[in-house]
């Protein structure tokens, strides 16, 4: 037990633990650091499981969702933005384990009635492949399947070339930019899927690949996400 100790007190000298949002020096007990831990913004306890919103930000009376329900954790600002960047682009372990176990959380508490018979995640481009060498949404979701005891299907794949959602601003662009660029590899006559993604925006790539799991043969698909983005909040910092 002493050796066992020793060591581990010699490897968090080596590599500190790191605040997953700011990437600060932390306590070996802490995931983020008060700083951080301050300016994350929960989603409300009175939520809309169709968008993924607050009560009082619904937006479902503006979009029709092809998902059967979606959760998440957080909005999309401050320190969950500046993490959900270090997981997404600088592969940041720290980063990706705060937001599994952050969705964890909220699958249990908000889809604890379904039962999964898969977890899969949204496919990028070949660009994105090639530029970071992983897939940010295939990671978080073999962490969340871990955690649910469910296998994770690389169901979908990316058919064609289509800008990157983050350089559209509108949301009927990017519902349209998104249309017929994702198809499933195979037909699979699940009846509850689990589909994760890092971030909902506008709910336009979750929509598409949900519709094509259905397509495929998929009964339900349930979305869960690290972050949401809500236009009626403040901009997220810099």
């Amino acid at each position: 037990m002493k050796l066992t100790k020793l060591k581990n007190e010699f490897l968090s000298l080596l590599f500190p633990a790191k605040c997953a949002c700011c990437q600060k020096i932390i306590l070996p007990s802490e995931e983020i650091c008060p700083s951080c831990k301050e300016k994350l913004e929960f989603i409300e306890e009175k939520r809309c499981l169709r968008c993924g919103m607050g009560k009082n930000f619904c937006e479902c009376r503006f979009k029709i969702f092809r998902f059967d329900g979606i959760a998440a954790p957080f909005y999309n600002t401050g320190a969950v933005q500046k993490g959900i960047y270090n997981a997404k682009f600088r592969g940041h372990v720290s980063a990706h384990t705060f937001f599994i176990n952050q969705m964890c959380l909220v699958a249990n508490k908000y889809f604890s009635d379904v039962s999964f018979d898969a977890v899969t995640f949204v496919p990028p481009s070949k660009k994105r492949i090639l530029q970071h060498g992983y897939n940010q949404s295939e990671i978080l979701a073999k962490g969340v399947a871990r955690h649910l005891k469910v296998p994770v299907f690389n169901l979908l794949k990316r058919e064609s070339k289509s800008k990157t959602q983050h350089e559209i601003r509108k949301s009927k662009e990017r519902f349209e930019n998104v249309r017929g660029i994702y198809s499933t590899k195979e037909s699979k006559a699940l009846k509850n899927v689990l589909l994760i993604d890092d971030i909902k925006t506008t709910g336009a790539t979750l929509n598409e690949c949900a519709r094509c799991l259905k397509l495929s043969g998929v009964q339900n698909v349930y979305c869960l996400t690290a972050a949401v983005t809500n236009p009626r909040l403040k901009k997220p910092e810099k």
